[in-house]
């Protein structure tokens, strides 16, 4: 029983949960523990300079940022930083996106397409890390 539960978390990772961001707006989000599960599975994919630069980048929690964008979401998941660029989750979209911010707590514009961590951090790695 406990690994059939094991296996369909793993399997749906990505289901969403709502909570409450602000009294004013309900918005769907995952909680906090979700998206620590799904970046822990994206996390153990990495290997080599990989996961050391992660390891330097990504936040000990994931920030809720503002979307000054308006082309998307209100509000982020906000898992790594480095220089002026971070990475990201949106509230309800699949994979992570990179974009670049001016004011800590809000996204400017998105660059990427949603794809998997892994493959956002390998992007940065392997372009000598010039976004």
């Amino acid at each position: 029983m406990l690994l059939k539960s094991l296996s369909n978390r793993l399997q749906n990772p990505l289901e969403s949960l709502v909570t409450q961001v602000t009294p004013k707006q309900r918005v769907n989000m995952f909680c906090d523990t979700k998206l620590s599960e799904i970046i822990a599975s994206e996390e153990f994919l990495m290997e080599g300079l990989e996961k050391n630069f992660w390891r330097l980048i990504k936040l000990y929690q994931p920030e809720i940022w503002e979307n000054i964008d308006e082309s998307g979401d209100e509000y982020l998941w906000v898992i790594a930083i480095f220089g002026e660029y971070c990475i990201f989750k949106t509230a309800t979209g699949i994979g992570f996106k990179l974009a670049r911010y001016d004011n800590f707590g809000e996204v400017d514009a998105e660059t990427d397409k949603p794809k998997p961590l892994g493959d956002i951090v390998s992007h940065i790695v392997n372009s000598r890390f010039k976004i």
